[in-house]
């Protein structure tokens, strides 16, 4: 079993990485206009995409190969997903420069504080899943750490100076590279180095990185569609609103993480002896998250006009109506991808999650480059409902064919625990 410590060490550092994400875009739409806010979080949402494809490919086989086996096997594996990582960087780097070259240098300065923010990212992350991979959490968050407290006073210094984003970029990116150095073990780093890497050790991981890959292209290019496609057909103010409503996204999905982490472990294990309680452990973990985003909506609903504009600046009042439907959007349809994701790998469908995440993403993608083109930003927030009401109906089918179950009866089962648990509730006052 993986000891509380271990773990807690784990959540600590996820919850010091998103507050100090979402205290720096709190410093951006706060102290800079919403074009240039809207430029950098385009960026900051194409460095997302490339991390999550390129994590896609690297971040299975790191863990599975590069974690686990013979020492020596073990290196060779960490050289090999190293230079694929390095290879993936410096490609896109390649490419964004001759991206700019036809754009006549327009974002030249933005392409290049890019490439050295996803670089240092690309090599930080990379040490913190072979950390998280290997157990060794205490310096998972000794340095996750550090990397807060640098790319905080880094942004001080920002604010001190009056530097403008493009500097910031650069500094956060540097900070997060500086945030290794006290914790390597250079030693083991050397002999990653001086490791072979043969065919044999590239077509064991060819599997995983081409299936990882296919799930992480689409996945994560739709999900950030609004914001990729944005800087292309929307105006930058636009893209800021947006960009500030995938950070208000991401805390209210801190509990749905967690939760649905839970659940999947105790579903696999009830899968395998007690299929009934299964369906009543998803059905009430439904039920469950849905409550507690209702509340979250509710209370951002009443209480963000208040408090919006001097977090973020009274420019973003106007943002409000699109961060609360983008807000309705994910409490709604996030909880159900989770609960049939789990419910398909517990019962040893996984190809099924696969299939609708690819066929949902690409519906999505093309379906939201229509709108934006024809209805601009509002076109762009609705294609997501739409979306996400076919793929409830196109799950329900699958779950009725493969899984022997269906939205109806999950929805029920998770309605009749709440009530059994409140009856409880009331007896034991």
């Amino acid at each position: 079993m993986i000891s509380i410590k271990k773990i807690s060490h784990t959540l600590s550092g996820n919850l010091l990485e998103f507050a100090a994400g979402f205290g720096i875009t709190t410093f951006v739409t706060l102290n800079y206009t919403t074009e240039a806010a809207g430029k950098w979080m385009w960026i900051m949402a194409i460095a997302a995409i490339q991390a999550k494809i390129r994590e896609g490919i690297t971040q299975t086989a790191l863990v599975k190969f590069a974690c686990n086996g013979a020492l020596h096997q073990q290196f060779s594996h960490r050289k090999l997903n190293f230079l694929v990582t390095l290879t993936i960087e410096i490609s896109v780097f390649i490419l964004l420069h001759i991206i700019s070259y036809w754009q006549k240098g327009v974002f030249l300065e933005w392409y290049i504080a890019y490439g050295i923010y996803s670089l240092s990212t690309a090599i930080f992350r990379w040490q913190m899943f072979l950390w998280q991979g290997t157990l060794q959490t205490q310096d998972y968050l000794k340095a996750q750490s550090l990397a807060v407290s640098l790319t905080l006073f880094s942004t001080f210094l920002c604010y001190y100076y009056q530097f403008d984003l493009i500097a910031l970029t650069f500094a956060i990116g540097f900070s997060k590279f500086i945030a290794l150095l006290p914790f390597i073990n250079y030693s083991e780093k050397v002999k990653v180095l001086k490791a072979k890497v043969s065919h044999t050790h590239i077509e064991s991981i060819r599997p995983y990185a081409g299936f990882g890959l296919l799930r992480e292209t689409t996945g994560s290019v739709a999900a950030r569609a609004e914001m990729l496609l944005g800087g292309l057909l929307l105006t930058f103010s636009e893209v800021a609103w947006v960009g500030l409503a995938a950070r208000y996204i991401q805390l209210l999905l801190l509990p749905n993480g967690a939760i649905q982490s839970l659940v999947n472990a105790k579903a696999h294990e009830l899968a395998v002896i007690d299929k009934p309680n299964m369906k009543k452990l998803l059905g009430s973990a439904l039920v469950g998250l849905w409550l507690i985003f209702g509340f979250g909506i509710v209370f951002f609903m009443f209480t963000s006009p208040y408090w919006i504009a001097q977090i973020h600046g009274e420019q973003y009042r106007e943002a409000l109506p699109i961060i609360t439907i983008l807000l309705i959007h994910t409490a709604l349809f996030a909880p159900i991808g989770g609960v049939f994701g789990t419910l398909a790998h517990a019962l040893n469908q996984p190809i099924l999650t696969a299939k609708v995440v690819m066929v949902s993403s690409l519906a999505r993608i093309s379906l939201t480059v229509a709108a934006m083109w024809f209805w601009g930003l509002w076109g762009g927030i609705f294609v997501p409902f739409l979306v996400e009401i076919w793929g409830i109906y196109y799950t329900n089918k699958l779950m009725k064919s493969y899984l022997q179950t269906s939205w109806i009866e999950i929805l029920r089962l998770g309605l009749e625990q709440r009530e059994l648990l409140k009856l409880k509730f009331q007896k034991i006052r």
